[in-house]
């Protein structure tokens, strides 16, 4: 087991590296905190974090395993217990050896929710929320399959060419629960999307697709494509989903329809339903994948899509 975590910190130590010298063309002078391998499971974005557990058999171990990130969390995030026994036992705190100097601690609420993702892959563990991510700057980088977080303090400097190489998108996480008057911690953007009235739409790092939903459309709209659908419908065309062709999405004030001009219509779902502000849809992989890399930035709450 002891050449199996020097394997494991060696690996990391090259990751790292690797992760500082690539991604200068972001941040010139930043301090590493992480560096995560990114791959892409049934189109779902996976990070592959090593994990200090307990096997089987009792022994100790550093395996490697399959997170999703996902801003719908509020929490650190969520792991998938081997026991339905441990989803009453609160918290649990696991612990990543990132390299030979740093250990970084998750602490995980069991929870079966995102049991499916097993499907997709086999090696799924769990969820890295909002909570834990806002703590770091996070550089998604797309072109070298990896996710690195930064430290804040001190304030990483910038790559200049991020002035007009990317696009600067504000998002906003003053989202309050009706019910509870609690917030909703998570991360909302403000699009302009022509013909689509104004709202919150998620940014969904947990979603391959961007949605639109109903609450989006006026009745004229919606009168409009329930038309065409039972035009389709009488021409014997099936619509394998209820969309819509949109010309105008800006964010950050630039229009980045034509990178996925259609966008399938869905229902609001539950969780989206008694919040204080309306939710018009999601932002999600299938429009991110058009740029080099994302860069959350939770000190000035935005986002940049990086075009280099």
């Amino acid at each position: 087991m002891k050449r199996l975590l020097i394997l494991v910190f060696l690996i990391c130590s090259v990751v790292s590296i690797e992760a500082q010298t690539n991604e200068r063309r972001y941040l010139t002078s930043a301090e590493l905190v992480a560096n995560f391998p990114l791959h892409f499971a049934n189109g779902f974005m996976m990070i592959s974090v090593p994990i200090i557990d307990t096997l089987l058999n009792g022994t100790i171990d550093t395996i490697t395993k399959s997170f999703l990130i996902d801003p719908r969390a509020s929490n650190d995030g969520s792991f998938l217990p081997t026991d339905s026994a441990e989803t009453i036992l609160g918290t649990r705190t696991f612990f990543s050896p990132v390299s030979p100097q740093r250990t970084l601690r998750l602490k995980l609420s069991p929870s079966f929710a995102k049991a499916p993702f097993k499907k997709a892959d086999t090696n799924f563990f769990g969820v890295i929320g909002y909570g834990f991510f806002r703590q770091y700057i996070t550089v998604i980088d797309f072109s070298t399959t990896s996710v690195s977080f930064y430290e804040t303090t001190p304030y990483p400097k910038m790559d200049k060419r991020l002035e007009t190489g990317a696009i600067h998108v504000p998002y906003f996480d003053d989202v309050i629960l009706k019910y509870c008057h609690c917030p909703f911690p998570t991360m909302w953007l403000e699009p302009v999307a022509t013909p689509l009235l104004t709202g919150r739409m998620h940014f969904s790092l947990a979603d391959r697709q961007s949605v639109i939903y109903q609450s989006a459309l006026s009745g004229a709209l919606k009168k409009q494509i329930n038309d065409g659908n039972l035009q389709d419908s009488l021409q014997g065309k099936l619509n394998k989903f209820t969309g819509i062709q949109l010309s105008e999405f800006k964010l950050g004030g630039v229009n980045v329809a034509s990178y996925e001009p259609r966008r399938p219509i869905d229902q609001v779902p539950d969780i989206f339903k008694d919040l204080t502000e309306t939710v018009t849809g999601t932002v999600a992989i299938d429009l991110l994948k058009h740029f080099r890399a994302v860069i959350i930035d939770p000190t000035q709450s935005k986002v940049l899509l990086c075009k280099y």
